[in-house]
């Protein structure tokens, strides 16, 4: 049998694995069937080096002799017996129907896509394999399958810290985590790697619970360092006529600047069981950074809101302006939200919204124009926002959740003068020994962040009387 039917003939066995792969490809897999899909696909793979080195042995070969020139023509490809006189082009053909193949020689097959998703996914199991091995070592619960994992993918089972790389730009909703490719974060020490669903997970809890996320300006800086930023608001000055061989004014541009710090969060400590790392039904990595990234987020959320700026992060309530002052100390009126709306420049009013408490926005929903109307538009379109007054509405649960005197419960204005900083990476800390006894290993993570209103004349307050 010459090098071309040999070719042939691997890739006829290849395409009968690769149709047992595409059966077993529409549905999960049991435990059995999982085998049998591994030791198929590794089959597929040892075809693929097989038919790519004989490609090579008969592309490189200038002086085949005529016996082996007609037997190459003679296979049949396909459903179609083909008869060349040249060799190339019996390869070419080779190559086009095999469907993966590539077409310049020599090369090897490309992986199926099918093939492709496996590997991924072995991959992120592997991932997935050695953080609960990462997170059992103190127990000494660790198996040779999380240490083969571990090795795979180089990760270091005895670190005690893991550095968590969030997304380089802050992404603004869950879908968008979800949507984008994110290549697997590295950390800092020792090069491991950390699954990306624990990342996606901090991110989606820190999105929920401090959701003014989604409508600020969030910059990801690499270091911790006090990082400026210029301000000016020119809003109140205007030019001027002059007449002719008149010398023109001068009118000095006053720039200030907003300073961001890197306060530290800690989630506190998250006791894990043995026996919850253990069972492999559970989803670790997002268990894990779901945990931890709730509670850095519910006391961002609150920062973000009320935040005081001394020793800790400025919250949209205090660096916003005055903006007008409800008629009555425990109620809000139609007129209160227009003299809100107009305290505001027009200049910062077109990507203005409204935000609020629950508890407020339902007062809100009840009032009425004249006409006995509701001033609130209700959104039934997925991915728009309610309105009021053409304005969004968005909800911030860390706010004032009374209509009480001297409560600033509203606020309106263009929340990307907001400015939030995430400083490096997040740390997931294990400690090893201290909840031993109990059969718990202790996690915590660390988070480097701050906020500031970068205009104060771009957010407007309404207050309580």
């Amino acid at each position: 049998m010459n090098r071309t039917q040999q070719i042939d003939k691997l890739i006829e066995e290849r395409g009968l694995l690769v149709s047992q792969l595409e059966s077993l490809n529409k549905r999960e897999l049991t435990p059995d069937e999982q085998a049998d899909w591994d030791a198929l696909t590794a089959k597929v793979v040892e075809l693929d080096g097989r038919v790519a080195a004989l490609e090579a042995e008969v592309a490189g070969d200038d002086h085949h002799d005529a016996d082996e020139a007609d037997a190459v023509a003679a296979p049949a490809v396909g459903q179609n017996s083909l008869r060349l006189d040249n060799l190339e082009s019996r390869l070419s053909i080779l190559r086009r129907t095999s469907g993966e193949r590539r077409r310049s020689a020599p090369a090897p097959i490309e992986t199926p896509a099918y093939v492709s998703d496996l590997n991924d996914r072995k991959a992120k199991e592997d991932r997935s394999m050695a953080l609960r091995g990462w997170m059992l070592q103190p127990s000494g619960l660790c198996t040779d399958a999380h240490s083969a994992a571990a090795e795979r993918i180089g990760f270091n089972l005895n670190t005690r810290s893991l550095s968590v790389a969030l997304h380089a730009t802050a992404p603004r909703s869950v879908k968008e985590i979800e949507q984008r490719a994110q290549s697997v974060g590295t950390t800092t020490a020792g090069g491991h790697l950390v699954p990306t669903t624990l990342s996606d997970a901090l991110e989606k809890q820190l999105l929920y619970f401090a959701n003014v996320r989604e409508y600020a300006q969030v910059i990801r800086t690499s270091t911790g360092n006090p990082y400026d930023i210029p301000t000016v608001n020119d809003t109140t000055q205007k030019g001027e006529i002059i007449a002719e061989n008149t010398a023109f004014n001068s009118q000095d541009v006053t720039f200030g600047k907003v300073t961001l710090n890197s306060y530290k969060y800690s989630s506190k400590l998250v006791n894990v069981s043995v026996e919850l790392m253990q069972d492999s039904i559970v989803d670790i990595p997002t268990l894990l950074g779901d945990l931890l990234g709730e509670r850095l987020g519910r006391i961002q959320a609150d920062h973000f809101a009320t935040g005081t700026g001394a020793s800790q992060p400025q919250g949209l309530v205090t660096g916003a302006s005055a903006g007008a002052t409800s008629a009555a100390a425990a109620a809000i009126a139609p007129n209160d939200l227009l003299n809100l709306v107009h305290s505001l420049d027009r200049a910062y009013r077109p990507d203005a919204a409204f935000m609020m408490h629950d508890n407020v926005l339902l007062a809100v929903r009840k009032l009425l124009d004249g006409q006995g109307r509701p001033v609130f538009t209700e959104s039934y379109i997925v991915g728009e926002p309610n309105r009021l007054f053409g304005y969004p509405v968005l909800i911030n649960n860390s706010m004032a959740s009374t209509i009480a005197t001297t409560n600033k419960t509203v606020l309106f204005g263009d929340f990307k003068k907001f400015i939030i900083r995430d400083a490096l990476d997040i740390q997931v800390v294990r400690m090893d020994e201290r909840y031993a006894e109990y059969g718990q290993v202790a996690f915590t993570a660390f988070q480097r962040c701050d906020s500031k209103v970068l205009t104060s004349a771009a957010i407007k307050l309404l207050t309580q009387a």
